[in-house]
């Protein structure tokens, strides 16, 4: 599984393009207190983790394959110096006329300290080419 690592010149990057510059992303202290010591500090936007997976089914399924549809659930933050990694199970496909949709389901994977968790699970439908 390939990693990315989340960087604070990342999340002020996001902000920049989003407009979101909610406190959580932004206030070690804030972001602890609110999230009940869920996290160490500030966390990155949950988009922005959406973003990375963005890449990864760009990657994974290649050119013009598009999400019609996206669930997400994360059940823990994504800090500075975190790694952002996916992993997917087709769950279904069917042929529409000149494309394939498929039903994909996502694993989101952080790695901290070495340590590697699921903390999310994203469910897809995705439209790709054939």
């Amino acid at each position: 599984m390939v990693f990315k690592t989340v960087t604070p010149e990342m999340i002020e990057a996001f902000a920049e393009i989003s407009g979101d510059r909610n406190r959580l992303h932004f206030d070690d202290v804030f972001a602890k207190k609110t999230l009940n010591g869920k996290c160490n500090g500030r966390i990155a936007h949950g988009a922005l983790i959406f973003a990375l997976l963005s890449g990864y089914i760009a990657h994974e399924f290649g050119d013009g394959t598009t999400v019609r549809k996206a669930e997400c659930c994360f059940k823990l933050p994504f800090e500075p110096g975190d790694g952002a990694g996916f992993s997917h199970t087709i769950v279904a496909s069917r042929t529409v006329g000149s494309a394939v949709l498929a039903d994909v389901e996502v694993s989101v994977v952080r790695q901290r300290g070495g340590v590697e968790e699921v903390v999310g699970k994203t469910a897809l439908v995705l439209l790709q080419p054939l």
